[in-house]
């Protein structure tokens, strides 16, 4: 198997500050590392952290929860989380991949 073509869609609403991260992928064990750099211009200073959820054909696959960052509205999280991908995934065949930061205080989604 080759190079497979990544998509990358953006949902924003009640859009909520700006999310820095870095995707890579392994062909070879099947595994994506996602590093969340940081975020910025988060509503009001905040305890946040974020949430990772792989999904393929409506199920998760996989799913990763960083650390807590305490009252501040632009947090470094600088965590790197390892997602393993079905090995089973046929070419066209569609992988999402859903980051989300949260409030600690009530697990609210914060929508980036």
């Amino acid at each position: 198997m080759g190079w497979v073509p990544i998509t990358i869609t953006a949902v924003l609403q009640d859009r909520n500050g700006d999310l820095m991260l870095s995707l890579r992928y392994c062909h070879r064990t099947h595994t994506m590392d996602v590093t969340v750099l940081k975020a910025r211009d988060l509503r009001g200073p905040v305890d946040s952290f974020v949430k990772l959820h792989l999904t393929h054909r409506g199920s998760e696959v996989d799913g990763r929860t960083g650390t807590v960052r305490t009252h501040n509205s632009e947090p470094v999280f600088n965590e790197t989380f390892n997602l393993s991908l079905p090995n089973h995934i046929e070419a066209g065949n569609q992988i999402n991949l859903i980051i989300s930061v949260r409030t600690a205080e009530d697990g609210e989604r914060l929508r980036i």
